[in-house]
């Protein structure tokens, strides 16, 4: 059975540069290890391994957008990072009836079960950036890098729009906490954010 989320169209609000972090009101204040886990994933993400398998990507482009750039809006920034079960198919836009360009993602789940195959996805939003950018992801506990991956997506640009990248990634012999950071790198810019996860 497939499972999808629903992800509302795109909101422009450009008010976040390039390279802020996506922060959530009412977060939980971060702790020393998830401190270290997150120094360790920015210090390892632009060295994982190409993504040479287990990829799925989608974007949609959103007509009519009315955007006026001034100096300080980003090219290009990150909506989020996610975690689920793999689902094949997924992420895909316009794939969610009757949601128009809705975006489909497996269950969001950041208990990862033991023995499965799990699909970690990186969203971003891109305004005025036209070339190649660089999606990464990687999964930390303090010191210990758990999984990490990239992909290059080339042909960036022609609009205004919405882009998702997903890697399903093989069990992991893991059980614990773990920070899980995404990050779009386009040009010379890049853009991060972070979610909590348990592997069981």
């Amino acid at each position: 059975m497939k499972f999808l989320l629903a992800v509302p169209a795109l909101a422009l609000a450009l008010a976040a540069p390039a390279s802020a972090e996506v922060v959530v009101t009412g977060a939980m204040p971060t702790t020393p290890w998830e401190e270290l886990s997150t120094r360790t994933a920015l210090a390892v993400i632009d060295s994982v391994p190409l993504a040479t398998s287990g990829v799925t990507g989608s974007h949609v482009l959103i007509p009519g957008a009315r955007v006026t750039p001034d100096a300080g809006t980003p090219g290009f920034f990150i909506n989020f990072v996610a975690a689920g079960p793999n689902q094949a198919g997924v992420p895909c836009y316009g794939c969610v009836a009757p949601s128009g360009d809705g975006l489909g993602l497996p269950p969001p789940l950041n208990y990862v079960y033991s023995g499965y195959y799990w699909q970690f996805n990186v969203s971003w939003t891109n305004i005025r950036y036209t070339g190649t950018c660089r999606a990464a992801i990687a999964i930390t506990n303090g010191k210990h890098v758990i999984e990490g991956a990239y992909s290059v997506i080339p042909g960036i640009g022609g609009g205004i729009g919405s882009y998702d990248w997903g890697w399903a990634r093989p069990p992991v012999n893991y059980n614990g906490p773990a920070v899980l950071l995404g990050k779009i790198t386009c040009g010379t810019h890049a853009s991060e954010a972070k979610t909590k996860l348990i592997f069981e």
